[in-house]
């Protein structure tokens, strides 16, 4: 019986606390990243280059885990 609880007290308390630095480690990391849009944008319209650059953008992929 204490095995029980003991099991449902960690897959209750324990577990879920660390599922949740999954989230606001993520939604820090974008923040971050779009925290430089407005420096990227000026850059960008003082060198007259295009907003859109999709070989920066595979490449920035390509660096990333889970994109296969």
């Amino acid at each position: 019986m204490k095995k029980i609880i003991l099991r449902f007290l960690l897959a209750a308390f324990v577990l879920p606390s660390h599922a949740d630095e999954l989230p606001h480690d993520i939604f820090k990391k974008i923040n971050d990243r779009m925290s430089f849009m407005s420096d990227v944008a000026i850059y960008k319209a003082n060198h007259h280059l295009p907003i859109e650059d999709l070989e920066r953008e595979d490449l920035i992929l390509k660096k990333i885990s889970f994109y296969k």
